[in-house]
């Protein structure tokens, strides 16, 4: 059973039905509690009520169809209202040292607080999400590893920024505000082959070590959704990549996009939504140079000779794909890869962008650039001394 679907299934027995407990106890006796007909609980301390769902319980298991899903050190559940009905709410889950055992995944701890049952209703139903969220919602995951494929990954935390809500005129919430912070994604190779591990190998790093920061801002104007999502990006000894996206649509196709649990939506539907601005920069710190050292081991050759040959299979691609808008999109990439520095992607159409005319530009794609007002530039490395590394470590390398 996949991931998703699994917490679906767990959510929703824990907390969106009238689930019907079988026992409820204190004693050091293990204990055994049906949620569902196939979906079960056990554990061997502490106490739990039936009738509102709330407790603290340890020791804890997680069954599905009689397959052991996970275990916890702990649980503590604070919810209000009754369940099952409307008004109940979560007003705070604590998981404890979660261990998955169908995957090689663990969480020190999660933390949800003030959050409809809702939010564990079938994914894909937005409408239940955004009534099960407020503005004092939060979830927080902490100590997170995972280990497969030969690469490890472990996460620091990964939280959601604060929510901020509206409403749409004819009562359904909008959200005016959300986001999530990541700290301390750390990716490193198990085995030293593969390209991934020989790109950190080149970086000079033992590993990827990631932080990100995502938010999203919508505002209602005249009838017209404006939305801007920023995303900002670190990795050490790689770069930094910095990207925004602001686009609008009508309220009508923010409803149906974001709202509507339909699946059979047209692209007439959605027909005005449009790009406003974009822009992508990324401050390159060792990317260049570590795939630059990789291509020229890969090929036996000097690592100037990888650099121009590179460059040149760059040029002749964009001149064959671009032809009216390769001369000015081929310098600054010609810099970018020969010195490093930093390179900014932006589109600035001098009217809302239509995505639903990006099918139009297929074959034409210079047009679609001149449209879009799409700028590349490319600007140099501040003398900091992070570019002065860079610079020294630009050995030949055979």
């Amino acid at each position: 059973m996949r991931i998703m679907a699994m917490v679906e299934k767990i959510g929703y027995a824990l907390f969106g039905g009238m689930a019907m407990w079988a026992m409820v106890g204190t004693a050091q006796a293990q204990v055994t509690v049906y949620l569902e007909d196939d979906v079960k609980v056990t554990f061997s301390s502490g106490s739990f009520d039936n009738r509102n769902l709330n407790g603290e319980i340890q020791d804890v298991a997680i069954f599905i169809d009689d397959h052991r899903l996970l275990t916890a050190d702990e649980v503590e559940v604070d919810s209000s209202g009754q369940p099952g009905t409307p008004d109940h709410v979560i007003k705070l889950l604590r998981m404890k040292n979660v261990y998955f055992d169908d995957l090689p995944l663990s969480i020190k701890t999660m933390f949800i607080q003030d959050m409809a049952p809702g939010v564990f209703s079938d994914l894909s139903n937005h409408s239940a999400h955004m009534s099960a969220i407020t503005d004092s919602s939060k979830f927080t995951l902490t100590g997170m590893a995972y280990s497969a494929h030969g690469m490890s990954m472990t996460i620091d935390s990964i939280t959601s920024m604060p929510f901020t809500f509206g409403a749409l005129a004819n009562g359904d919430p909008f959200l005016r505000k959300l986001g999530s912070k990541v700290e301390n994604m750390i990716l490193t190779p198990l085995q030293n082959r593969g390209t991934f591990a020989q790109f950190i190998a080149a970086t000079g790093e033992q590993n990827l070590t990631l932080n990100m920061t995502q938010t999203q801002v919508n505002e209602i104007r005249n009838g017209v959704v404006s939305t801007d999502i920023t995303l900002n990006t670190t990795m050490k000894g790689i770069g930094n990549l910095d990207a925004q996206l602001g686009m609008q649509m009508s309220v009508d196709s923010y409803d149906k996009l974001f709202m509507s649990d339909a699946y059979d939506l047209e692209p007439d539907d959605f027909v005005d939504v449009a790009l406003d601005d974009m822009s992508i920069m990324f401050t390159d710190y060792g990317a260049v140079n570590a795939a630059l050292q990789m291509s020229a081991l890969e090929q036996n050759v000097d690592y100037n000779v990888a650099r121009d040959q590179t460059i040149k299979m760059m040029q002749s691609a964009l001149s064959s794909f671009l032809p009216n808008s390769a001369r000015d999109l081929t310098p600054p990439l010609d810099r970018f890869i020969r010195d490093s520095g930093q390179l900014r992607l932006s589109a600035v159409p001098d009217r809302p962008f239509p995505f639903a005319n990006i099918m139009q530009y297929m074959f034409a794609p210079d047009a679609a650039i001149k449209d879009l007002n799409l700028k590349l530039v490319h600007l140099p490395h501040d003398n900091d001394n992070n570019a002065e590394t860079l610079q020294k470590t630009k050995a030949v390398v055979r």
